[in-house]
């Protein structure tokens, strides 16, 4: 008699179990590294066949300790691999084994993924998985926990210069927004508290769909509220916003809509953001017309610049981005700060030296100061409030912009020249930059705090200097004896790291500027702009060029965009150029006047770039939206 052998059935997994308290599993992780120990030593050749033991033990287990153990270790031994299928995995067991939101299992294990020495090619995947959780929780207008989730991203971002160039100001920003989008969490909260009663609650609708068009930038969403909303006029917007690709002239009269509807909204903020939208629609309507027949975008540009009569801010077709133009008393203009909502400008008139301050908003002069010796540089400290401002006689003087505003006295250094400062934000701390050392000062103190000697000092020429906000790297333009440019990366000792040279001698001196975050650094020479990742410490700290970008006028001053990974660029001949730092792509706009920009300083929260030109005019740039 022949018996025919049939195998078991698999066991059938185990019933789902509450989620532990996050920590609790550190035991019986303990115990499963001892129980698994031989394989745990031969790791990474043993890699797969430990996950799939321990994504055995998990569908049976009757521990949830036990079962959340089990992934993490899996997602751990992931990250070190770089392989985001056995993450996978891991999520799918536990989410048929842990009485938990998805989003919840997700985050934790990909924490303990991204915190592993992550291979450099599953970075920008492991960023963008932290990306749609974000948007996950916002889905559920949970913005703490969004928030929460781009500060994740963001410190892998900020793994690799370019990434973090890219991707953190875009994080930081929607930080920002989800931040203050929470003041109105309650009235947003009533509203999904009342279309759970009744789904089709019109006035519940448009309070959503205005919270996150305003608040969240999410427009795709508002707009799906705001057609089942009680305002006649926006449901008829919303429903042409969500109709699909437009024409030039459809785009036009969804601009113009948007304008008709603002005109009845008191007062002016609650009217902004329709103003806001008409000029995302006018610009898309006028960059295509330019395309298609530059003659007719004219006519498109006439209608925009009425449009947006009443609110002065909001970008404009004329002169491009420019929004105003504002003339000093300056014959020479030679530097130009920002602190808070004031401008400070210092140049001269004929023999005189001059330092001015304006209201950002009104343009109004707020302050005069006459010095003895001309300015060479001027460098604000952010919040703090205290603009330094650089002499020709190797001192600086800090201005302090409050109710008793003016003027210190005179900070020197005996036997030395103090050539430049930079203000390092987190660090909360102002480096100044001399023929020998370096200098660290608290913002509005004379005295340093701490004193270094540079292991090479920046040489001939005008050097120049360039902070993270941190504080642990410095960039510093000199030059060689020979007279070639360089640029020295240096740490926050002053030990010299790496140098690049540019290889001849050439006129003027290389401008230096990093991304908001400190990850990417752009030097412009010339007509040539070249980024160099910034290293992390004790990583190969070097300097190491891309390949270098050609731009078609003389770079003579360099600013960080805010929020997007670009950088803002000043020309010899007035206009203004915003390049990327992914793609390289430049787009310039033609100056408000025909003369070199001096310098440049942005408002983030504004989205506004002040410009210094060299014949005193101070212009206004609306930074395009993202």
């Amino acid at each position: 008699m022949i018996t025919k052998h049939v195998e078991d059935p698999p066991a059938p997994a185990a019933v789902p179990l509450p989620l532990p308290v996050p920590g609790r599993e550190h035991k019986a992780r303990l115990a499963l590294r001892e129980k698994y120990a031989e394989l745990f030593s031969q790791l990474p050749k043993s890699r797969l066949n430990l996950q799939s033991q321990l994504l055995e033990l998990a569908r049976l287990s009757g521990s949830a300790e036990e079962v959340l153990a089990c992934g993490l270790e899996i997602a751990a031994m992931s990250g070190a691999a770089g392989d985001l299928a056995s993450l996978d995995l891991a999520l799918t067991r536990l989410q048929d084994r842990l009485l938990a939101a998805p989003e919840e299992l997700q985050r934790l294990l990909l924490q303990e993924f991204g915190g592993q020495n992550i291979p450099l090619f599953v970075l920008e995947k492991l960023v963008g998985r932290w990306e749609q959780l974000a948007e996950a929780y916002v889905s559920k207008f949970d913005l703490t926990n969004a928030g929460q989730c781009l500060k994740e991203a963001s410190e892998i971002a900020r793994r690799d210069a370019k990434l973090s160039a890219v991707k953190v100001p875009q994080f930081e920003h929607k930080i920002t927004l989800y931040a203050r989008a929470q003041q109105e969490m309650p009235a947003i909260t009533e509203a999904l508290a009342a279309l759970e009663k009744n789904p089709e609650d019109a006035a519940a609708h448009k309070s959503l769909g205005v919270f996150l068009i305003r608040r969240l930038e999410d427009y795709p969403r508002g707009f799906r509220h705001l057609v089942r909303g009680d305002d006649a006029a926006l449901v008829k917007l919303a429903m042409e916003e969500l109709a699909g690709p437009k024409k030039v002239e459809e785009m036009v009269r969804l601009a113009d809509g948007w304008v008709q509807a603002g005109q009845t909204v008191k007062p002016d903020e609650e009217a902004r953001w329709y103003y806001e939208r008409a000029v995302y629609w006018y610009r898309q309507a006028y960059a295509l017309q330019l395309q298609d027949n530059a003659l007719l975008a004219n006519g498109i540009a006439e209608r925009w610049k009425k449009a947006v009569v009443r609110f002065a801010d909001l970008p404009a077709p004329h002169r491009s981005g420019f929004i105003r133009e504002q003339k000093t008393e300056l014959k020479v203009l030679t530097a130009l700060a920002l602190s808070g909502d004031k401008v400070v400008v210092a140049g001269r008139v004929g023999d005189d030296s001059l330092v001015l301050a304006y209201e950002a908003d009104t343009a109004k002069q707020i302050g005069r100061w006459n010095l003895q010796s001309s300015v060479r540089w001027l460098e604000s400290c952010g919040r703090l409030g205290h603009v330094a401002v650089g002499l020709s006689d190797g001192s600086f003087m800090w201005l302090e912009l409050s109710d008793n505003q003016g003027l210190t006295k005179q900070v020197s250094s005996a036997g030395d020249l103090y050539h430049k400062g930079a203000f390092a934000e987190k660090a909360e701390r102002f480096i100044v930059l001399s023929n020998q050392r370096l200098f660290t000062f608290l913002p509005g103190f004379g005295t340093s705090v701490q004193e270094r000697t540079l292991s090479r000092p920046p040489g001939t020429g005008s050097p120049d200097l360039a902070v993270t906000p941190k504080g642990d790297h410095l960039v510093i333009v000199g030059r060689s004896t020979s007279g070639i440019p360089l640029l020295m990366l240096a740490d926050s000792e002053g030990k010299l790291l790496d140098t690049y040279s540019y290889g001849s001698k050439g006129s003027g001196s290389p401008i230096v500027a990093l991304s908001t975050d400190g990850a990417m650094l752009a030097s412009a020479w010339q007509k040539e702009v070249t980024f160099f990742p910034m290293p992390v410490p004790g990583k190969g700290e070097k300097l190491v060029p891309d390949n270098p970008i050609g731009v078609p006028n003389t770079v003579t001053a360099m600013a960080a965009h805010p929020h997007q990974g670009m950088f803002i660029l000043g020309f010899e001949d007035g206009s203004i150029g915003l390049l990327a730092i992914q793609g390289k792509r430049l787009l310039v706009f033609k100056g408000m006047v025909n003369q070199p920009v001096r310098s440049l300083a942005v408002h983030g929260e504004r989205r506004q770039v002040y410009i210094g030109y060299a014949n005193g005019v101070l212009g206004v740039f609306a930074l395009p939206p993202e």
